[in-house]
């Protein structure tokens, strides 16, 4: 059974490019949203394993997405374009990566949150 993930990032094509390479790894890609309002919607009706966030999503930050993940347990992993030095209660120890992320870095960052040991990407 394969990880299911719901990318979150306001910029369309990074995001599409996130799914396709994560599909690639093996990931399923239940969904892509492009706001907070689509996200918190998605976290609110979607089953899945993992969530990969952009900090800033069109000027909000990811944080109402980020509570209500930890409300429901779920793990994410944090995207963001800008340095990284400060860290928001919010981020609760989440993965940070900086964008574009790594594949590898993201394939390795879902399968230590999700607890799968599947090597390699």
């Amino acid at each position: 059974m394969s990880i299911r993930v719901v990318v979150v990032e306001d910029e369309f094509l990074i995001g599409l490019d996130v799914s396709q390479q994560l599909s690639a790894a093996g990931f399923e890609v239940v969904a892509l949203a492009t706001s907070v309002d689509k996200a918190r919607s998605l976290v609110a009706r979607e089953t899945f394993d993992v969530a990969v966030l952009d900090i800033n999503l069109g000027g909000e930050t990811a944080e109402p997405v980020a509570i209500d993940l930890q409300k429901r347990g779920t793990p994410f992993i944090l995207l963001t374009g800008y340095s990284i030095e400060k860290q928001f209660p919010w981020f609760n120890g989440a993965a940070v990566l900086t964008k574009p992320p790594r594949m590898n870095e993201l394939v390795t960052a879902i399968r230590a949150v999700t607890g799968d040991t599947t090597a390699g990407v």
